[in-house]
């Protein structure tokens, strides 16, 4: 029998109850008075405690849900449409980012991809130069964001975007999609070498071994055998066990913290 070891865990973000107890929002308000604060706020703090409880090795605030600070913080949309020259007004998001750094150190964020948000040209007519201008004002909001004390985003997408991943795609930025098919997974390595599949999608995972560099995988909700099976392609090092979850306390993420736990490597 193989050796036991633990495998790092991650979350991907995560999104927050849409009805949170309003006895628990009051009680977080009165901690933020004079500072300020909001739903959203209350959202970031309340799905990124349960990871931290849990000792969540690289926790992630945020999540789809994150959109709306977005799109208030992007200046010249009106009812999802460009309407004159895109800019930005940080001071939000630069209060989200700063209460979470001050409350639990440097964090990864999850946040919907550009290409997700549905924003529509009613300024440009040039589908060309609305993709560029729209891609370099994302680029800046997330390099501020940084410079807030994020350590890295995850951006969640729904389809994929070619140009979104050729300009956005990097180091401290990787594109995951909750439900990948195969062909989106081809997609995402043309521009990232770390991937992100739910156990159920391990061999196709496999599969694209074969053919991509894949550096790092992040296997989602494995199952038992899963990891055995994962530590049979990739070294323990490469690998880790990440969580996404709707409305997920602290029992999830101790779920996923206890099966990284005691992992059977193979012999």
């Amino acid at each position: 029998m193989g050796k036991k070891i633990k495998i790092q865990t991650r979350s991907l973000g995560s999104e927050p109850d849409p009805c949170p107890d309003l006895g628990e929002v009051v009680q977080w308000l009165r901690t933020r008075k004079g500072v300020g604060a909001d739903l959203t706020g209350y959202r970031l703090y309340s799905t990124l405690v349960p990871q931290v409880s849990a000792s969540v090795e690289i926790p992630c605030t945020g999540g789809n849900f994150y959109q709306s600070r977005i799109l208030e913080t992007i200046r010249g949309i009106k009812e999802m449409t460009i309407i004159g020259e895109p800019g930005l007004e940080m001071a939000f998001i630069e209060r989200d980012v700063c209460d979470i750094v001050a409350g639990f150190g440097r964090h990864w964020f999850a946040m919907p991809a550009l290409c997700s948000l549905g924003i529509r040209d009613g300024y440009y007519g040039d589908d060309e130069e609305f993709s560029g201008v729209m891609l370099q004002v994302y680029r800046r909001l997330m390099r501020e964001m940084r410079d807030f004390g994020v350590t890295g985003h995850i951006l969640i997408v729904e389809s994929p975007d070619e140009e979104e991943l050729a300009v956005l795609a990097g180091r401290k930025t990787m594109f995951f999609y909750r439900y990948p098919t195969r062909e989106d997974l081809e997609s995402l390595l043309e521009y990232q070498r770390t991937i992100a599949v739910p156990g159920d999608a391990l061999e196709v995972a496999l599969s694209l071994k074969e053919e991509y560099t894949i550096d790092r995988l992040l296997l989602i909700d494995p199952v038992p055998g899963d990891l055995e099976i994962a530590l049979s392609h990739w070294d323990p090092d490469s690998l880790s066990v990440a969580g996404y979850c709707d409305v997920c306390g602290e029992g999830y993420w101790n779920t996923l913290v206890e099966g990284a736990s005691n992992v059977i490597l193979p012999d």
